[in-house]
């Protein structure tokens, strides 16, 4: 059985990198591009592998949660997500996704992150105090480092 899929429109994919350099060369400017050029949803490649970027929260919502089994993932592609970031919620699938999920589900509950509010601002403000006026920061470093030292 030959299938053959249909995908959004983006842009154009070089030889062997598909759209790889571009990204890395400024990741947060390359999916700004991407929504204002193509809209709600691009393809890119990643070599020759076609990936489908989504800018809407609902369109998320309907992949992630509302129809997961009609959609295939990077791991299930044969993507080496697994190899670099090891066994997790963000790499496994089925029913160990779904078992794990729900044990991690009550710590993403409203009230509970609503308890952790006053961490998130002070490790922030503690991150912002140690900036100084005019020294340029590697806002990506900066937030990722925020991000686990809150998690």
């Amino acid at each position: 059985m030959n299938t053959t899929y249909s995908f959004p429109p983006g842009p154009r994919s070089r030889p062997f990198f598909g759209n790889l350099l571009e990204f890395r060369r400024d990741q947060l400017g390359f999916f700004e591009r991407m929504h204002q050029t193509y809209g709600p949803m691009a393809t890119i490649h990643a070599g020759s592998r076609p990936m489908v970027l989504l800018f809407r929260p609902e369109y998320v919502r309907y992949i992630l949660t509302e129809n997961p089994r009609n959609f295939t993932s990077i791991q299930s592609s044969g993507g080496d997500l697994k190899e670099a970031l090891g066994e997790s919620l963000l790499t496994i699938e089925g029913d160990a996704h779904r078992q794990q999920r729900r044990l991690v589900q009550p710590a993403f509950h409203r009230k509970r992150v609503e308890s952790y509010a006053e961490y998130m601002v002070q490790y922030t403000q503690e991150m912002v105090d140690t900036w100084q006026a005019g020294t340029e920061i590697d806002i990506c470093h900066a937030m990722q480092e925020l991000t686990l030292r809150i998690v």
